[in-house]
């Protein structure tokens, strides 16, 4: 699978945003700071890279990927999105491997939305699950 990370796609001008052929690959970090934060009351900050997603090819695979920077506390638990009540484009039950560190979920890219996702992520040590929320945005090929 092909994944353009970062960069500037040969198939896109747009920077900032990832386009890849079938695959994206999104880094996560999370860290607890005490106060100051943007999510779990303040105390935990995260980000996303590249924030947003774009996806622009059919059943793209998106791999949500904890930075080896991040402790090995924080582990995802699981997903949840904005479009599940209209016509789904995440997959309904993300898969967790390599002990939590690695969330893979498939969008099929079928109609153009924002979707809003809230990445369940748990501090195993304060036993504190937290919220974190990246979009994801696409664009379906219309000849499909």
């Amino acid at each position: 699978m092909k994944s353009k990370v970062g960069s500037k796609s040969a198939k896109s001008s747009k920077k900032s945003i990832v386009d890849a052929d079938s695959a994206v690959l999104v880094i996560v970090e999370v860290s607890y700071v005490g106060n100051g934060g943007n999510t779990g009351s303040g105390v935990y900050h995260y980000s996303c890279t590249p924030d947003p997603v774009h996806v622009t090819a059919k059943d793209t695979a998106i791999t949500y990927v904890m930075s080896p920077l991040v402790g090995p506390q924080f582990v995802f638990t699981g997903l949840y999105s904005s479009d599940s009540l209209y016509e789904p484009q995440l997959s309904k039950k993300p898969s967790i491997k390599s002990k939590g560190r690695v969330m893979l979920t498939t969008h099929a890219n079928k109609v153009a939305t924002l979707i809003n996702v809230s990445l369940q992520i748990q501090d195993t040590t304060k036993q504190v699950r937290i919220s974190c929320d990246p979009q994801v945005t696409n664009d379906p090929n219309p000849s499909g």
